[in-house]
């Protein structure tokens, strides 16, 4: 159907830019039949037939929101607090608590960690029972998560990089975590499919840590990480998805040397008045010009820039010429962000590199 409401003759050619209106959802419109399937999990997880027509129905409907995955955001909470009372209740046999996992994995899949994280409980009564269920599942399986090649390498990530920020943990374990996932990164390579693994978890685990971090208590180590990161040579490896997360790793790195600061040269306080602007006269215009002109040399001064900074700068822009999108795009943030907190004349820098790309 086209803009006027009437369907293409045969032979004629649809509108490149057209969208069909099915495909666009007002709201989650099945939310009373997933709430029964839920519901039912008690009474189907017994039959391997009947829990995989459960399973199948709950992907199908899930799937129909993954490019409008913001409208089942009113149900979220509901879902899962009704998947987390089957998992809570003793009574519930493994099979039917994995059943339940499945659908919380499932949902989160489509709407997306960061937003379900939340939603989850924080009770320090839940811990143990987590942790045995872990121990339960495979007792001889002694891996750890972040080498694995699955989801639960990108989970474990997240996982462990709040718990070592946690202050009664910070002291006793960061330094020793820091160095075992930076001799990890020395022994593998990311020209191997094994060394691709270790690589891309311990990437992660690092990019949550300074994410999530304090600045004071990342900035000791943060020149260390750096110089493993140099060593690691990522900008020449062939996975796309190791050289984004080191872009991601370098911008966070540099955020960390430089602090969280607004520059003053962003900002220019005047009149917001475009008539009073135009009455100014030539005097008022100029005073105003060294009023701006001193501030910034006094925003200047208060700057202390590392000299880290100087080649965390030069591996963004090494990676704003990447063949693929989404590490031009990570770095094409952490130059903007990093460009934000730095003096005038340093930005002044930046962005004439940036203007020397284009020649």
């Amino acid at each position: 159907m086209d803009g006027a409401g009437r369907e293409p003759e045969e032979g004629e050619e649809r509108e490149p830019g057209a969208i069909s209106d099915r495909n666009i959802l007002d709201s989650f419109t099945e939310s009373r039949e997933v709430a029964e399937l839920i519901g039912n999990l008690r009474e189907v997880f017994g039959e391997l037939v009947t829990r995989e027509m459960a399973v199948e129905r709950f992907v199908g409907i899930m799937d129909k929101y993954q490019e409008q995955p913001h409208l089942l955001d009113r149900h979220l909470e509901g879902m899962m607090n009704s998947l987390l009372e089957i998992v809570r209740d003793s009574g519930s046999p493994p099979p039917l608590v994995h059943l339940a996992f499945k659908f919380l994995y499932i949902i989160t899949k489509v709407r997306g960690y960061k937003r379900f994280l939340p939603l989850f409980p924080h009770e320090v009564r839940d811990l143990q029972p987590v942790l045995d269920m872990l121990a339960k599942q495979n007792p001889r399986d002694t891996e750890c998560y972040l080498v694995v090649s699955d989801k639960a390498r990108d989970a474990a990530a997240v996982l462990v990089s709040k718990f070592i920020v946690r202050p009664d943990v910070r002291q006793s374990r960061m330094a020793d975590f820091l160095d075992w996932v930076l001799s990890m990164l020395s022994k593998s390579s990311s020209q191997t499919m094994e060394g691709t693994v270790i690589v891309n978890g311990m990437l992660q685990a690092l990019a949550q840590l300074f994410k999530h971090g304090k600045r004071e208590d990342c900035l000791p180590y943060a020149a260390t990480v750096l110089e493993c990161l140099d060593n690691c040579k990522l900008s020449g490896s062939n996975q796309m998805v190791l050289r984004k997360l080191g872009m991601k790793l370098v911008q966070r790195l540099g955020l960390t040397f430089v602090k969280p600061k607004v520059a003053k040269w962003r900002y220019q306080r005047g009149c917001r008045s475009l008539a009073a602007n135009l009455q100014a006269q030539g005097a008022a215009v100029q005073n105003q010009r060294r009023e701006v002109a001193a501030a910034e040399a006094d925003d200047d001064e208060e700057y202390d820039i590392p000299g880290e900074i100087e080649n965390v700068v030069e591996q963004l822009l090494v990676g704003l010429k990447d063949k693929d999108t989404i590490v031009r795009w990570s770095a094409a943030k952490g130059i903007g962000r990093i460009t934000g907190r730095l003096p005038k004349e340093l930005a002044d820098d930046v962005i004439g590199s940036l203007l020397d790309c284009f020649r």
